[in-house]
């Protein structure tokens, strides 16, 4: 009788060493191209103003201080002219910071139309260090209020933010 050295053995390393490649390859994580998000156009008149609010949820896969989360909010007319605008330098985790447009400061005395944007990444927003991608730093949470500019009572609070439209390639 003849005895073979199984094969098996063999087999179960091959595909152990196949299942667990991808937790020790090193790959250098993409930084995706995240425009940001806009808000549909919305109307506000005078003694109202209207305010964008982000906050960086954070994430817990980065430690605090290698955060990077560089957002910048804007205001938009009806015909896409920019009315205001606010880059934040470095939104922590954790942290908020907002932008008011308050009726008052455009022309004329009627109801206004304008959007709201939050541009991250690479499109309007500062791009970050090679090393540190960005969707693992800059989770932001963004809210478009309208209020009563007299007695700030809140008149609308909208989350319905939409993604914007990225480019094939990043803005350099």
């Amino acid at each position: 009788m003849i005895v073979r050295p199984s094969s098996e053995p063999v087999l179960l390393l091959g595909l152990l060493a196949f299942m667990l490649a991808p937790c020790f390859a090193q790959t250098t994580p993409s930084v995706p191209l995240a425009p940001g998000v806009g808000f549909a156009m919305q109307g506000f008149g005078l003694g109202e103003t209207a305010r964008i609010v982000v906050l960086n949820a954070g994430n817990t896969v980065v430690p605090p201080a290698a955060t990077y989360c560089r957002p910048v909010l804007q205001f938009y007319d009806a015909q896409g002219q920019l009315l205001k605008q606010i880059a934040v330098p470095d939104l922590a985790a954790g942290t908020a910071d907002m932008l008011d447009l308050g009726r008052s400061e455009l022309p004329g005395l009627d109801r206004a139309e304008i959007r709201a944007v939050v541009k991250t990444g690479y499109e309007g927003g500062a791009q970050p260090p090679a090393a540190l991608p960005l969707n693992l730093t800059c989770n932001l949470l963004v809210t478009l209020e309208i209020f009563d500019t007299n007695t700030g009572r809140t008149i609308l609070a909208s989350t319905d933010s939409k993604p914007l439209p990225s480019s094939a390639v990043p803005l350099q």
